[in-house]
This record gives structure tokens, C-alpha cells and sequence, in this order.
């Protein structure tokens, strides 16, 4: 028989052989992480002092725990999960344990109050989760990772023969702090109904905006590389941003490009990502900067970002499918009535 019971502080020590297999393993390979996952000492503190949640999936005839859930409150009022890990060899029983922990999972977050919507971005073999998962009411939206080989001589002779004149009134320079509050309120404009706001409700606001610009400076998705990160004036306003971060020893990340609204359809955004790639095959040459790689993602219907990327040198890497459940919805679900 199939059960879930919550991991804390005192039982999480249960799937300790789990963790370090999909840490040593699977992290990276299968599941497409971009970093090395944290060590199960951290782990353990992130339980201890209720940073963490989770869950364990029991089985009536094994002695340990067979799969197991974490996730987290994030602060821009999201539940994020971060990972559901079941082993290859427990594939069969895939279904089952979806539907076990996503019953748990929803009757426990009614009781948890300051959050807006659950996200979940299904890398790897989570994807295969979806068609479960959508029966409680998650909506999805596909997602794409391309990637741009600095090493590649064709993606750099793509990125050269690229012809491209900024419209009269603009100009490309390259990121300094005071830059921050004029490009924040320039990221609200860019994604406050984009899809991103969907599961990331700091999006919706310009203090939102704020936060993720401050999040993204301070370096919490990988250190900010100004020397490589674009901003657009437009009549010396900030139309326009491609941050670059240092995601790994050797791979770096666009985390958020675009232009306002009303600058759009000028192939800007070309502009912007050839400015930041530019500088990156610069410093790299220079010593400046390390890596091997730049890394996108975008949805997988925004053909004009589609085309924006392979035009620039990128290739495709793979999809994936993010879904999101906003709170009021999950409200409304009934157990045993999810459609």
C-alpha cells in the first residue's frame, strides 16, 4: 500500500540513500539541473529551521521510503516545488505516487496562508508527472532551454553575420547600479502579463519588478556579470535589459531580457542579446570572464523569440513543462471532483 507522510527535522534522515542518489546520480544528467544540488547536511538544516517542507512516499512492503517531495514558501508568495524524485526503477508506479502526494500535498496547503500560487517546473523525468498532475486543476505552459556554444565556430559566424542598426533615438550600453530602479520599473512593463506572472507573482507589481532586479544584482541566481549585462535607452530612458549571470564554472544564463511595449517589433531584443553575447566572446577572450555556454528559456509558442535565438546562434536543448496552480483555484477543488 501506498502512503505519504510529511518529512521534518526528526524523519528526514529516511531518505537519505534517495537524496544521494539523485545528488551523485541523476541531478544533473537527468533531471537537467544546472548546479550541483545542496549537500543532505544543508538539507537536513533547511528542515530544522522550516525553510524546507516535503513529503516521503511509504510503501507497506519496504522498509524505507521509496520516492519523496520537496518544496518551499517563497517570498514573493508562491509555493514552489522544487523537486519530485522517483527513482528509475519505480517507474512503473509512477501514477500512483503522483496522485498520492498531490492529495496530500493539496489538502495540507489550504492550511497554509501569504501565498498566491503553486509552480512547478517539471525538468527532466517530472514531465512525465503531467498528466496526472493536470487532473488537480494545474494549468501548464511549455517551456524551452536553448543554448548558445561560445566554442562553436558556426554559432559565432551566425552571431557575426548578424546586420543589425539600432532605430534613431536609441543606445546600448552595459549595466551600472543606477540602472536598478529605472530597469525595474522597465521589467514590470516588459513582464507583468507575460506568462512568468503566472507562477511568479512579483511580476505583477512594479515593487515586485523591484525585488526581482534587487534578487538578480544581489546575485541569487549566479553572480551578476555587468560588464556583459545590456540596458536600452530610448531618449535616455531604460527601454530595454538582457541580464547575464554566472550560473556555473562554465555555463552562464540570460535569466530576463526584454523591451516595454511600446519598443517592441523593432527587432530590439536582437539588439540587446547580441550586445550581451558580444561582450561575453569579448571577456572571455580577455580573460575576463569564464564559460563555455549561454543558456535561454522561453515558451515554446513565442515563435518571435523562437526565431530571435536561432538567428543569434542558439540551438535547442530540450522542453519542458511548467505548471502552475493559482491559489483561488486550488480553493474550489473538491477531493475525488478535481475536474
Amino acid at each position: 500500500m501506498i502512503t505519504v507522510t510529511p518529512l521534518t527535522a526528526d524523519n528526514i534522515d529516511g531518505i537519505a540513500d534517495l537524496y544521494a542518489t539523485f545528488r551523485g546520480e541523476e541531478a544533473q544528467t537527468r533531471y537537467y539541473w544546472d548546479h550541483e544540488p545542496i549537500e543532505f547536511d544543508v538539507l537536513k538544516k533547511g528542515f530544522a529551521h522550516k525553510m524546507l517542507s516535503g513529503y516521503a512516499v511509504l510503501d507497506s512492503n519496504e522498509a524505507k521510503p521509496i520516492a519523496f517531495m520537496l518544496y518551499t514558501k517563497e517570498e514573493h508568495r508562491a509555493l514552489e516545488i522544487n523537486l519530485v524524485y522517483i527513482p528509475r526503477h519505480r517507474e512503473e508506479q509512477i501514477k500512483t505516487i503522483t496522485d498520492r502526494l498531490m492529495r496530500r500535498f493539496l489538502e495540507d496547503v489550504k492550511s497554509i496562508p501569504g501565498w498566491d500560487v503553486i509552480s512547478f517546473a517539471q525538468l527532466g523525468p517530472q514531465a512525465d508527472l503531467i498528466r496526472t498532475i493536470l487532473w488537480y486543476g494545474f494549468e501548464a505552459v511549455g517551456q524551452a532551454i536553448v543554448k548558445f556554444n561560445i566554442m562553436d565556430p558556426i554559432s559565432l559566424h551566425i552571431l557575426k553575420t548578424q546586420n543589425l542598426t539600432l532605430p534613431e533615438g536609441y543606445r546600448l550600453e552595459y549595466w551600472k547600479p543606477e540602472y536598478a530602479g529605472d530597469v525595474a520599473q522597465c521589467v514590470y512593463e516588459a513582464f507583468s502579463g507575460a506568462t512568468d506572472a503566472y507562477w511568479d507573482p512579483r511580476f505583477k507589481t512594479e515593487l515586485g519588478a523591484k525585488k526581482v532586479v534587487g534578487l538578480l544584482t544581489a546575485g541569487q541566481q549566479g553572480p551578476l556579470i555587468p560588464e556583459c549585462t545590456s540596458v536600452l535607452f530610448y531618449n535616455d530612458k531604460p527601454a530595454g535589459f538582457c541580464f547575464l549571470v554566472q550560473a556555473t564554472m562554465t555555463q552562464g544564463n540570460v535569466p530576463l531580457i526584454g523591451v516595454g511595449k511600446e519598443h517592441r517589433r523593432k527587432k530590439l531584443g536582437h539588439m540587446l542579446l547580441r550586445h550581451t553575447l558580444d561582450a561575453c566572446v569579448e571577456n572571455i577572450l580577455a580573460g575576463k570572464v569564464g564559460m563555455l555556454e549561454v543558456s535561454a528559456t522561453h515558451d515554446t509558442d513565442n515563435f518571435a523569440a523562437i526565431k530571435m535565438y536561432r538567428q543569434l546562434g542558439f540551438r535547442d536543448y530540450y522542453n519542458y513543462p511548467h505548471v502552475y496552480l493559482p491559489h483561488e483555484k486550488m480553493q474550489q477543488m473538491v477531493v475525488g471532483k478535481w475536474c
